[in-house]
């Protein structure tokens, strides 16, 4: 661990005045000399977190290539591991594939129209917009529809 080592504290220019508190406790006015002892009253408090932070990282034993080589090979035995590589496999295919939709445009008739969503929203399909359309070749007037699905995970 590297220590810091502070500069010698500066030389006041001035005496530090004393004053009585209400409480009879004897209070030093600030002066130059105030700063330096907030820094070393910091300094002392970093020293005393350190050694709390030095006495909690003993509690823990240091993993060696040989410990966690013989952890490893007893976790690979256990019934848990394929387990493990299945939740692996699907998270990292579900995370790492990209999300794909696929889309449609349904036609359903004024007389079948209600019918015809309620069938497609069972399928998965959600609506992104409907208009009102004449058919070209027909000359009947009807429902454009696009839709859209997320598309499976395991095609």
């Amino acid at each position: 661990m590297n220590k810091t080592h502070l500069p010698p504290p500066p030389k006041p220019t001035s005496t530090p005045s004393k004053t009585a508190t209400k409480s009879g406790q004897i209070q030093e006015t600030p002066s130059e000399t105030s700063s330096w002892v907030e820094l070393v009253g910091i300094r002392n408090e970093l020293k005393k977190l350190n050694h709390k932070v030095g006495e909690l990282d003993n509690r823990f034993p240091k993993a060696d290539k040989e410990t966690v080589k013989k952890l490893w090979g007893q976790f690979v035995k256990s019934p848990s591991f394929p387990l493990f590589v299945i939740v692996t496999a699907i998270l990292a295919f579900g995370i790492l594939k990209p999300t794909s939709y696929e889309y449609q445009i349904a036609s359903p008739s004024d007389s079948t129209f209600e019918e015809s969503m309620n069938e497609y929203g069972g399928e998965g399909w959600q609506t992104i917009s409907c208009r009102r359309a004449i058919d070209s070749i027909t000359e009947r007037a009807g429902y454009e529809c696009i839709l859209i699905r997320k598309t499976s995970w395991f095609p």
